[in-house]
């Protein structure tokens, strides 16, 4: 993943009450899942992903009270966003 990416993703994910950029975020994460195309629905929409984030890994609880959101926010925030506090 470019550099560039990166840090939009993270922005995203941090300040998710930057809101949806359409009304058809909420049937897009349902349908297509937020995890299963990041590039295209955190960037749009970054409120419905927030509000629907749910951990996909089962290490998640451990890595997170073992400092990696902040250490790793990038893949933790993808993959472990409950465990991180990101829902709104």
């Amino acid at each position: 993943m470019r550099l560039s990416r990166i840090l939009c993703f993270q922005t995203l994910i941090i300040c998710a009450h930057c809101g949806d950029l359409t009304r058809e975020c909420a049937d897009w994460v349902k349908d297509i899942g937020c995890h299963r195309k990041p590039e295209l629905l955190w960037l749009a929409c970054p409120q419905a992903c927030t509000a629907s984030a749910r951990d996909l890994h089962p290490d998640c609880e451990d890595w997170a009270q073992k400092g990696e959101c902040m250490s790793n926010p990038v893949l933790m925030h993808l993959e472990c966003p409950q465990a991180c506090g990101l829902q709104v």
